[in-house]
């Protein structure tokens, strides 16, 4: 098994992954995100809504887990520049004073899964305010020279 849910029902035509396209999107769209899994813990993009209609329990296989349904905000890739200079400077995953109970208020910024299956730390954390989350962003993308995205989160599941 890949990274991606391959058979998860839904996907928008042609098949496309949060990371693939910068800016933000054309028309909104979706994804899954699970959290603690090495494998199958993303999907393709999805209209929003589409779990009304492919319920997430139908597919994807129970374990410990949370199973966030999320809304692409913005895709973020590295520009060309070095980021030698922001390189000393840790940025702060969250702001300041946020807890497990606020995320469905956050933008969230997620890294693109690398290139191993087995590097999982996806997450990097949330912002209240969507100006910050972008820009927040692109310091991770231009010091990690990766793709990210910010969402936003419509759903959050848990599962045992």
């Amino acid at each position: 098994m890949g990274v991606y849910l391959e058979q998860f029902p839904g996907a928008l035509e042609p098949r496309r992954t949060p990371f693939d396209e910068p800016g933000e999107p054309v028309v909104p769209c979706a994804f899954i995100y699970l959290t603690n899994r090495y494998e199958g813990r993303w999907s393709y993009l999805m209209p929003v809504g589409f779990e009304k209609v492919h319920d997430p329990i139908d597919h994807v296989a129970m374990g410990y887990t949370q199973l966030w349904i999320m809304q692409k905000m913005q895709g973020i890739h590295p520009g060309g520049g070095s980021s030698r200079s922001r390189a000393s400077k840790p940025i702060p995953a969250f702001d300041e004073g946020i807890e497990r109970s606020d995320y469905v208020d956050l933008f969230h910024i997620l890294r693109e899964p690398g290139a191993g299956a087995m590097q999982h730390n996806d997450h990097l954390g949330g912002r209240r305010r969507y100006r910050d989350a972008v820009e927040t962003a692109r310091q991770h993308a231009q010091r990690e020279h990766c793709r990210v995205v910010v969402a936003k989160l419509l759903h959050d599941w848990t599962w045992h």
